[in-house]
C-alpha cells in the first residue's frame, strides 16, 4: 500500500515557561508550513503520510520514528534566540527549520529531493533565503 502525503508540521519541544510564546510560534510556523504545503505536490511513500518536525534545544535524535504513517524527526532550534528576531527573520528561520527537517527525512529514507526543492523555489516568500542541499 502506498501513501500520498502532503502534510508537514513544525513543533517546539522546549519548555520556555510561557504558553503564549508557544501559541504564537505555533501560529507562525503553521502559516509557513501551510504555504509550503500549498506548493507541494503529493509524494508517494509506502509508510509515511505526514512529517512532524520537532524542534529541540539540544541533542536531536539522529533517526526518524514512524508510527501509523506519522514520521517524527528532530532538529536543533533555540526558541529564546528565535524570539529576539524581527518578523521577516522569523519567517526565514521557520522556513529554514522546515527545510532542515524535510531534508533529514529525505536523506534518512533515500528519497529523491527534487519535489521538495521545487517547493522552496515556488514558495510565495521569494525573499526568504533557504539553503538547499
Amino acid at each position: 500500500m502506498t501513501n500520498d502525503f502532503k502534510e508537514f508540521f513544525l513543533y517546539v519541544n522546549e519548555d520556555v515557561g510561557i504558553k503564549e510564546v508557544h501559541k504564537k510560534l505555533s501560529f507562525q510556523s503553521r502559516c509557513i508550513t501551510s504555504l509550503y504545503e500549498s506548493s507541494f505536490s503529493k509524494f508517494n511513500t509506502t509508510d509515511i503520510s505526514q512529517i512532524n518536525i520537532f524542534c529541540v534545544k539540544e541533542f536531536p535524535e539522529a533517526n526518524s520514528n514512524v508510527v501509523d504513517g506519522f514520521c517524527d524527526v528532530e532538529i536543533l532550534f533555540d526558541v529564546c534566540e528565535f524570539l529576539k528576531l524581527d518578523d521577516q527573520e522569523k519567517k526565514e528561520v521557520i522556513l529554514d527549520k522546515l527545510k532542515q527537517g524535510i531534508d533529514k527525512v529525505v536523506e534518512l529514507n533515500n528519497w529523491e529531493s527534487t519535489p521538495f526543492y521545487d517547493v522552496s523555489i515556488r514558495t510565495p516568500f521569494r525573499g526568504i533565503k533557504v539553503v538547499i542541499k
